[in-house]
């Protein structure tokens, strides 16, 4: 008998002489062609036979291994047999040929604890052997949330920002002031107060080992401060020398005595007191750059006869940020005045509209009030202004999808209708708090387990939403 091997004809002249049994090795194939043949006799026809030995698949493999993790993991599976299979399960039976194909990375989330058990498949292959990994993510409960000192808001001069209490001595602190989201490898490490001295939003994280990071923002503006007078308002026998300051360092004011509103392009800039030697009206606002101008204001002089003035108007409550709606009064201490007001930005004259009953400001509402008070043969009031902002309660949680049983792993999505509102989370069954998981991603729910998610809905200056809640239970059939 003589053989090939490599796809050509064998015949009594050409080809290895058969003088024992043919070797053909696990992973691989031989493709045998054999012909025999005896002297004097007509040689036999070309028989041939194809041999693919394979052997039993490699074991499978999990990254990361299993253990004891503090984050939600994503475990991977892998086999070093090219082309096999992996089906996996997450109820502690052993995986056959019928249980979950693996197709993506197995989601292990907070406050789960998981035994994964694999095995690799591949056709005409003898099963890899099982293996088994154990996950116990334990979610360990972020610290308090880190405090901003001075509290976010508007601020008349540069400030510097304290990130403090609650803060463990051993946690690391990162900020970012250009609105991105902080972490370990974006961001500046906290050691000392940051000084501001313009609008910036603050975000900043702590983070230690072995806990959850907790989150912090705050927005911060600056504003120049509303000159004041001096003398202030009023009657003189005298001429008067008026001096205008404003607390804000290094702000310039620019004023006028004609009546009308001072800008950019109207009125004079303040350098030395103002001579008043006749009955006047100053009207005067100061500049930062980088800042906001203040509010217009405004001081009336009369020389030379006594004439009172009306008591400045005085706003309750105190213009602000508030997550209800307000009703705002105004009063003045002057007897028998009369108040005109204004909210579209103009300033209150006598045809302004007349004050008789508080201001409402609806939710999702920012509004500025200006007024004036007027008594006959009085000087009138300097202007009062007040800016509120209405924020309201953040809409609740839209769960996406809703809780439910599904055969598939889901990756749930949680939204509100509130722009810019941001969401903490359990899946312990406990009330969300401000100390809860952040969410910042898609929460993923592996096959054969049941989850209550509930979350609440925050905003900076806004009352949080109520609890949603829903359960899942991924069935895995």
């Amino acid at each position: 008998i003589r053989y090939t091997t490599d796809g050509s004809n064998p015949s009594p002249t050409f080809g290895t002489i058969y003088t024992g049994a043919i070797n053909v090795p696990e992973n691989s194939s031989l493709f045998i062609k054999a012909i025999a043949y005896k002297d004097g006799w007509t040689p036999s026809q070309i028989v041939s036979a194809n041999y693919v030995v394979t052997g039993q698949v490699a074991d499978v493999i999990f990254t990361p291994s299993g253990g004891t993790y503090t984050t939600a993991q994503h475990v991977i599976l892998s086999t070093a047999t090219e082309g096999a299979t992996i089906r996996y399960t997450l109820n502690g039976s052993d995986p056959t040929a019928a249980s979950a194909l693996y197709t993506t990375a197995i989601n292990v989330p907070l406050s789960i604890s998981v035994m994964i058990k694999a095995r690799g498949f591949k056709s005409n292959w003898l099963t890899g052997n099982i293996g088994t990994e154990v996950y116990n993510v334990t979610g360990t409960t972020a610290f308090d949330q880190p405090v901003l000192t001075p509290a976010p808001g508007t601020y008349a001069n540069a400030i510097s920002i304290a990130i403090g209490n609650p803060i463990p001595p051993d946690a690391a602190v990162y900020y970012t002031l250009d609105g991105s989201v902080p972490a370990a490898d974006n961001g500046t490490l906290y050691s000392a107060p940051i000084p501001i001295d313009a609008a910036r939003t603050i975000r900043a994280v702590a983070i230690k080992a072995g806990w959850l990071p907790s989150y912090i923002s705050g927005s911060y503006n600056f504003a120049a401060a509303a000159p004041v007078f001096a003398p202030p308002a009023g009657s003189y026998a005298n001429a008067q020398n008026v001096v205008l300051s404003s607390s804000t360092t290094g702000a310039s004011i620019r004023y006028t005595t004609d009546g009308t509103d001072p800008s950019p392009v109207n009125g004079m800039v303040y350098t030395t007191p103002i001579l008043v030697n006749i009955n006047q009206t100053i009207k005067a606002y100061a500049i930062k750059a980088g800042y906001q101008d203040s509010p217009i204001v405004s001081a009336t002089y009369a020389i030379g006869v006594y004439v009172p003035v009306v008591a400045t108007p005085v706003f309750n409550p105190l213009g602000g940020t508030y997550p209800t709606a307000q009703n705002v009064t105004i009063t003045t201490s002057t007897p028998g005045a009369t108040i005109r007001y204004t909210i579209d930005g103009s300033e209150p004259d006598m045809t302004s509209p007349l004050y008789g009953a508080p201001v409402n400001i609806p939710l999702n509402t920012t509004l500025t009030i200006k007024a004036r008070a007027y008594r006959t043969d009085w000087i009138e009031s300097q202007i009062a202004v007040a800016t509120y902002t209405v924020t309201g309660t953040v809409s609740g949680v839209i769960f996406t999808p809703p809780g439910g049983s599904y055969p598939s792993a889901q990756s749930v999505v949680l939204t509100s209708a509130t722009e810019g509102a941001y969401f903490r989370y359990t899946t312990n069954g406990s009330e969300p708090t401000d100390a809860s998981a952040l969410y910042t991603t898609a929460i993923n729910i592996p096959l054969n387990i049941t989850m209550t998610i509930k979350a609440k809905a925050y905003k900076t200056g806004w009352d949080s939403s109520s609890t949603g809640t829903e359960v899942y239970d991924i069935t895995g059939q």
